[in-house]
């Protein structure tokens, strides 16, 4: 960001950083500040920067949640509505698992 005037540079705000990255605010604010205001935001910048979007990360579960139900077969309507597998007596609730198991042991 830049001051069109000015033509110098300003470093976004830790406030900023997690409102782009699409953190609730004040995501990275400690319970404890025990430190200077400068190291205190510095440690923010570094949560932020070794972060992973909310949205990136829902993007990617999305998209190996899909892989894995073609790789095993899931039924369509087990794959569009999220069917429970409690209900045809099945501990887990993920329909990954006799098929992880059954690999697990092979």
């Amino acid at each position: 960001m830049s001051y069109p005037k000015k033509g110098e540079v300003r470093r976004l705000m830790p406030d900023e950083c997690e409102g782009v990255m699409a953190f609730p605010p004040d995501w990275t604010v400690p319970s404890k500040v025990e430190w200077d205001e400068e190291t205190y935001d510095t440690l923010r910048y570094h949560a932020l920067g070794n972060a992973v979007t909310p949205p990136v990360a829902e993007w990617l579960a999305h998209r190996i949640k899909a892989h894995l139900d073609r790789a095993i077969g899931l039924p369509h309507h087990e794959r569009a509505h999220g069917t429970s597998r409690r209900a045809a007596g099945v501990a887990c609730e993920s329909p990954f698992a006799p098929r992880v198991a059954e690999a697990s042991t092979n």
